[in-house]
């Protein structure tokens, strides 16, 4: 029973007193003995039909977009097997999807880009001038050997590495040479230089690095001073040539050039 008179200031002493909104120990006992399995309750009854509603239609949402249960079990099959084009509905969309991705070149890293060369004992010179490289190291992909050079088949930064071998000679002298990037028509576009004086024999490695605006342009190793008597020696023990592609952006930073 509600109760009907002031609010006490102290509940405790009033026995009687339940307070608005509660449940009373009737209604309690009540709810304790609900059976939820038992439907002919209508709250019960009202329970169930709003969750068999609930899942039904999350069935119906999945399967909605099939044409028949016999395209929905031959496209999961497919999709298991990674085979085939799916028919219409929701698998479809997923595979054309990726398929669009998979053709968007701008999406792929171009850090697989990569070539690699040396020159062999016959391409060894003795003068200033280019040394050539004579022999494809594996495979090339976005690159190419041509004329003793690598040439970039695409734009952005490239990282080249470089060792050359220099013999021995009595007179001795400074010794200096460059690893330079040429623009598609052949003149220059940037270029690192390494120098020393020495008249033993020694290996000399450079490390650059430039951002190319297109394709074309061509990496060329060059020596530019030598003594007379001394040579760079060919042959794979002793060089080789590497490009590796780092990035396809051209506009951050500087790209090296002259």
């Amino acid at each position: 029973m509600a109760w009907d008179g002031e609010v006490p200031v102290d509940p405790s002493m009033a026995p009687n007193y339940s307070p608005p909104k509660t449940y009373s120990k009737s209604t309690v006992s009540g709810l304790q003995n609900v059976d939820p399995y038992d439907f002919s309750n209508a709250g019960n009854l009202d329970l169930r039909n709003r969750a068999e509603g609930v899942r039904g239609n999350f069935l119906l949402n999945i399967l909605n977009g099939f044409l028949n249960i016999g395209q929905l079990l031959d496209d999961l099959s497919k999709a298991i097997r990674g085979l085939g084009s799916f028919g219409p509905g929701p698998l479809k969309d997923i595979r054309d999807g990726q398929l669009d991705l998979n053709n968007n070149m701008n999406l792929l890293s171009p850090l697989q880009d990569y070539g690699s060369a040396y020159a062999n004992t016959a391409g060894g010179i003795s003068a200033a001038g280019q040394f050539g490289f004579t022999n494809q190291i594996g495979p090339m992909k976005k690159c190419h050997l041509s004329g003793g050079r690598i040439i970039l088949d695409d734009y952005g930064l490239w990282d080249i590495q470089c060792k050359i071998w220099f013999d021995w000679t009595a007179l001795g002298g400074t010794t200096e040479w460059e690893i330079r990037i040429l623009k598609p028509d052949g003149t220059l576009f940037s270029r690192s230089r390494t120098r020393m004086k020495d008249s033993d024999t020694f290996s000399s490695l450079d490390v650059t690095s430039v951002v190319v605006p297109a394709v074309g342009y061509q990496v060329q190793i060059y020596i530019t001073e030598v003594n007379v008597g001394r040579g760079v020696i060919g042959g794979p023990t002793f060089n080789r040539l590497a490009v590796k592609h780092i990035s396809r952006n051209t506009t951050t930073g500087d790209n090296g050039q002259e």
